[in-house]
């Protein structure tokens, strides 16, 4: 948490985001004590996010600042449904040219609230 403080204490653009991956090396993680932390932390971020993996295919995710929406992600699930998807990256080939080329619509995947 002492690294987070520090970089609360310092100056940064209104709109910058901190992402924060919540982890304990070997340890067993207190997640809501992680997150009550945060929120005493006066942050100069729009907004704050704590990731952390709380299983093989289990993934919390937590903003922090301004509100609490709480989304869980099961990995596997969500990469097998993205699978039937258009991906949104494509290998080009390097080259000289600056023409622009259509690649098709863009597919990010984020899981929808049922």
């Amino acid at each position: 948490m002492e690294v987070i403080r520090k970089k609360c204490r310092r100056a940064y653009p209104e709109h910058y985001l901190l992402l924060v991956n919540a982890r304990n090396s070997g340890k067993l993680l207190d997640f809501d004590r992680v997150i009550e932390e945060m929120k005493a932390i006066r942050s100069p971020f729009l907004e704050v996010w704590v990731v952390a993996f709380v299983g093989p295919d289990d993934i919390k995710v937590v903003r922090v600042s301004p509100a609490t929406p709480s989304v869980d992600l099961k990995i596997r699930a969500e990469l097998a449904k993205a699978k039937s998807q258009t991906p949104f990256i494509k290998r080009g080939n390097r080259g000289t040219g600056t023409e622009l080329r259509d690649l098709g619509p863009a597919y990010l995947p984020i899981p929808r609230r049922d």
